[in-house]
């Protein structure tokens, strides 16, 4: 009989400590991993205060305007005080110029893009705007034809993987992009190479949702290059000019990793790295929540460019979140667990007690 009990209470105590111990190890993961992941909140804060610090001076936007437009917009800030304006002159532009899109730069595959983004955030719809189908007109452009900017590829992109049919066009884009701008191991030559070029190159491609393995192969090399550029801090332009990390070049490097992240998935080492350039990123903040700076000064671009890297990180950090309420979860039930083996074990205690003193 006594050694019955002696082994009951044994098997009793193993069980108890490993429970604990579990309770123990969840506890302590979950409190880590909400250390570590970034506030949500606080990201959608930076992309509000950067977008009003952008528009600050601004009265309204137009056809002209359409990229700072359809950046702004994308972002997921609020836009609606500009809004009305902004489709007053798309409305104006179609019909002044024949159902095109023409602004200062002429008709362009960057002006059209801008537009159909901005559209779309705005909840319009862009095969279907003033009795115009912009989409169609749009992939009907000569995908090779020379961009204002090849920096803008990204937004042309962004806008082609909305519009329907666009698969040819989506890759000879991206044909265009590789073969007239990229260079194995080295980046994009735009006027030079530098961390900024490469990164807008990645965050183009792997928002392309073309798998090709002939991409995965640039887009892993132009990842390469983009380390190349990690200095203490951050990022840099280029460490032939100056080996400093600069808010400009962290923000597109937290851009690029964004995109190359929902592009192949994320992971625990992906987590650790983004978390890791937006809190380096952080440490450039100037006057204002969402407002950087560039030499500790307030600066509009590096702003622009810390807006389109956080509306970029901020897409995939729902992953994180439903991680964290998974790992939540399942540490509360280990601790409910942990605490009715406990109160299990004191009433089968009692009643032991209680049979012995009968049994004296």
């Amino acid at each position: 009989m006594i050694t019955n009990i002696y082994i009951m209470n044994y098997k009793f105590k193993r069980i108890l400590s490993f429970l604990l111990f579990l309770c123990i190890i969840f506890t302590a993961n979950i409190t880590s991993f909400a250390k570590d992941t970034p506030n949500v909140k606080k990201i959608k804060e930076q992309i509000n205060g950067a977008a009003a610090y952008l528009t600050n001076d601004i009265e309204s936007y137009g056809v002209n305007d359409a990229v700072d437009f359809c950046i702004l917009a994308g972002s997921g800030a609020d836009v609606s005080e500009f809004s009305k304006s902004f489709l007053s002159d798309v409305k104006a532009n179609l019909d002044r110029n024949g159902g095109k899109i023409v602004s200062s730069y002429g008709e362009n595959l960057t002006t059209y893009a801008a537009v159909i983004i901005a559209l779309i955030s705005l909840g319009e719809n862009p095969a279907d705007f003033n009795g115009c189908d912009i989409t169609k007109i749009f992939i009907k452009t000569d995908p090779s034809a020379d961009i204002i900017t090849p920096n803008y590829y990204r937004i042309v992109i962004q806008a082609a993987l909305c519009c329907k049919n666009s698969e040819k066009f989506l890759q000879a884009l991206c044909d265009a992009y590789i073969g007239k701008y990229y260079k194995a191991g080295k980046g994009v030559d735009y006027f030079g190479f530098s961390c900024d070029n490469t990164a807008y190159f990645i965050d183009a491609v792997c928002n392309s949702g073309i798998r090709l393995e002939k991409y995965k192969k640039v887009i892993n090399d132009a990842i390469e290059v983009l380390e190349s550029y990690r200095v203490d801090g951050g990022y840099c332009f280029n460490p032939k000019y100056d080996t400093k990390p600069n808010a400009d070049s962290t923000a597109l490097a937290l851009m690029a990793q964004s995109s190359y992240t929902a592009c192949f998935g994320n992971t625990e080492k992906s987590s650790a790295v983004l978390n890791g350039i937006y809190e380096e990123l952080c440490a450039f903040e100037g006057s204002d929540t969402g407002v950087f700076t560039y030499n500790n000064a307030d600066s509009p671009y590096a702003t622009r460019d810390a807006l389109m890297a956080l509306s970029r990180y901020y897409s995939v950090m729902p992953k994180h979140t439903d991680l964290l309420n998974q790992s939540f979860v399942f540490a509360i039930i280990i601790i409910f667990s942990t605490v009715c083996a406990i109160v299990l074990a004191g009433i089968l205690l009692l009643l032991r007690k209680k049979k012995k003193n009968k049994t004296l």
